[in-house]
């Protein structure tokens, strides 16, 4: 069998598995958004190298090479000004990316379909132009409500819709759609679960969820209905809320690992009952510690099934939250959405958020990481896994709805229009990810 001098299959049986391998690996959003960020960074250094010609035959590659081809459609004048966006010095970045914005503001929607568009707002994540990205977004949107609006529509399409009706959307249009899924055969548990959150979230129902079942999540019921709950996020602060946060009925943490940490009774409360578990913290306990002190939370929760199943055996009072991640433009919540919409369903009579800014913050309290974890680019992990602005535009119409609040800070966030916390959110974060692309900033 012949192989490129790389290793890679080029022929015969070995190429044909190779490519299909690849294919289904990039349809995987994670592996296709990492593949894409190294891809990129590859062809900048490759343009310093070679006496400063033109990054945009390797990035031209790059979207070939991870699935992305079509995205050249939006023109060779888009791709330059985003290269020298990305490469601009910070005393000239505001000018640059004022061109790529109005070159971005002329493209039609129908360049390219929803699911391209938001590729392209992706790659912009990764390149640290949110601003940018945000005008890509809007154009996913549109396309998306305008392809689930057609007759011939197919049930992904009026998924994608129905994601996006309830950012952009009323109410009659989300349970609209949800009668048009149930029709096309879509599960009808998910889409009970859909009407659930189409009425919290557009019409502010403190219904339960119905399927908080099961011996679990009815202990979770009585301790939670009617009760309040102060869920306190893992941003470093000064403000002295730990008395007001130990006075609620009941409070919920993130990742809590046993000991004082976290725990800080002036900023953060003495208090755990509730504490949430991503799949990377859970890994860490189950094979790093002694995760004896579960059996001191009363209420763990895993955001996925396998954390509670590398910790079963030191509690059997974990339960699984109910992934909503079928109802949002491809994509996931991340800890704080997770925790506000799984308490929700439980009915609590109120829920004040602390120490969350929804990552306009990067730090965590000390002891939140895991040792040893590097320094994050946060841009590669909102292009892969959170979107920013879905999370905020979710947690603004719960704070609109009354069924959220939060302290000063959480509160200051949320009256931002949806552009002003973008725009911060790239003062923060933006310029590490380009740094990162063009070789001069942290590696990701």
């Amino acid at each position: 069998m012949m192989a490129s001098s790389s290793g890679t299959p080029v022929g015969g049986w070995g190429a044909m598995l190779y490519w299909r391998f690849r294919r289904r690996a990039l349809q995987s959003r994670d592996r296709r958004i990492g593949v894409l960020e190294k891809s990129l960074q590859h062809a900048f250094a490759a343009s310093r190298t070679a006496n400063g010609a033109s990054p945009l035959n390797g990035i031209e590659r790059a979207l070939g090479k991870t699935g992305n081809g079509s995205l050249v459609s939006v023109g060779r004048d888009w791709w330059s000004s985003y290269v020298d966006a990305v490469v601009a010095p910070a005393h000239v970045f505001e000018e640059r990316e004022k061109i790529l914005l109005a070159v971005t503001a002329e493209l039609r929607a129908s360049v390219l379909s929803a699911e391209e568009w938001r590729e392209l707002y992706r790659l912009c994540l990764v390149s640290g132009l949110y601003v940018v990205g945000m005008l890509l977004r809007e154009k996913a949107v549109s396309q998306a409500r305008r392809s689930a609006d057609a007759n011939s529509a197919d049930i992904d399409a009026l998924r994608l819709g129905f994601a996006a009706v309830l950012e952009s959307g009323t109410a009659t249009e989300a349970k609209s759609l949800l009668r048009r899924l149930e029709t096309s055969g879509e599960d009808p548990a998910r889409c009970k679960h859909g009407l659930w959150l189409t009425e919290v979230l557009l019409e502010g129902s403190r219904e339960l969820f119905p399927d908080a079942a099961g011996p679990v999540g009815k202990t979770t019921l009585d301790a939670i209905r009617g009760r309040r709950i102060a869920l306190v996020g893992p941003v470093p602060v000064q403000q002295e809320n730990g008395p007001e946060i130990d006075s609620f009925d009941l409070v919920a943490k993130f990742n809590y690992r046993g000991g004082p940490s976290g725990c800080d009774p002036a900023t953060q409360g003495r208090r755990v009952d509730l504490s949430y578990y991503n799949i990377q913290q859970a890994k860490y306990i189950a094979r790093k510690m002694a995760p004896g002190f579960l059996s001191a939370v009363p209420f763990p929760i895993f955001i996925k099934e396998k954390g509670q199943r590398l910790l079963r055996s030191a509690t059997d009072a974990g339960r699984v939250l109910i992934n909503l991640q079928w109802l949002l433009m491809d994509s996931e919540f991340n800890a704080g959405p997770n925790a506000v919409f799984d308490l929700l369903r439980f009915g609590p009579a109120q829920i004040k958020v602390f120490n969350l800014d929804l990552m306009l913050t990067a730090g965590r309290f000390e002891g939140y990481a895991r040792p040893g974890d590097a320094e994050v680019n946060y841009s590669l992990s909102f292009a892969k896994t959170h979107d920013p602005v879905m999370q905020f535009q979710f947690l603004q119409k719960l704070r609109c709805q009354g069924l959220i609040e939060g302290d000063e800070r959480f509160e200051q966030v949320l009256s931002l229009s949806v552009d002003e916390y973008v725009r911060q959110l790239q003062a923060g974060h933006g310029e590490i990810a380009r740094e990162a692309l063009r070789g001069t900033g942290i590696p990701s």
